[in-house]
This record gives C-alpha cells, sequence and structure tokens, in this order.
C-alpha cells in the first residue's frame, strides 16, 4: 500500500510498516491525549526543567491550560521494543511497500 492508506491505518489504531525493515520494526499513532495537570509533576518522562515550565504555563493567571495535550505523533518501534519518533523521509512517503504489521484489530 501507498503512504496515504498506511496513514489511514494508523488512524484507524492499526500498526504499520516498510518491507524492507527489521522483522520487529513498525510505526504507531500515540492515542492523542490530554494530561490532566496533577500528573505533570510526577511525570518520569519529561526532564524537571519541562515539567517547571508546563506547571508555569498551566498556574498562569487566568490560564485555559489544564494539562499537556499529546497529538498528532508517530512513533517507530525497533528491536527490544526501544520507541523513538518517526519522521517519514521522502523514500517513505513515495513507497508502495507499506503494509499493516502484526494483528490487524485495533
Amino acid at each position: 500500500m501507498d503512504i496515504g492508506s498506511a496513514v489511514q491505518a494508523l488512524k484507524n489504531g492499526l500498526m504499520v510498516k516498510r518491507e524492507g525493515w527489521d522483522e520487529d520494526m513498525f510505526i504507531f499513532r500515540q492515542v492523542p491525549t490530554l494530561v490532566d495537570k496533577v500528573i505533570v509533576p510526577v511525570m518520569t518522562s519529561l526532564p524537571h526543567s519541562v515539567k517547571c515550565e508546563f506547571e508555569r504555563r498551566i498556574n498562569a493567571v487566568d490560564s485555559p491550560i489544564s494539562g499537556i495535550d499529546y497529538s498528532n505523533q508517530i512513533a517507530l518501534v525497533q528491536q527490544g521494543n526501544m520507541v523513538t519518533a518517526y519522521s517519514p523521509t521522502i523514500i517513505d512517503l513515495l513507497a508502495e511497500d507499506w503494509d499493516v504489521y502484526g494483528e490487524a484489530n485495533p
């Protein structure tokens, strides 16, 4: 399938991969979520300085911000379940060898 079909599969909650990728590599779309402001101080995935900045913004007078809004992220899973950000190359964008990875049930 092409990149358009791969993106639609991601939006439907599926995992996708390119034909030439390692056997256990795939990408997925992170589920959009709002992390509530009470969770921010205890998040282990954020550096202290970033937590402080988010808290400053959340606690500003008349701030409409109620947490951290995670959206529109695609992650690459590699060997050993290492998860990193994914940004397609031009080759990925033009490829016709995309396929659904693993179980096709979201």
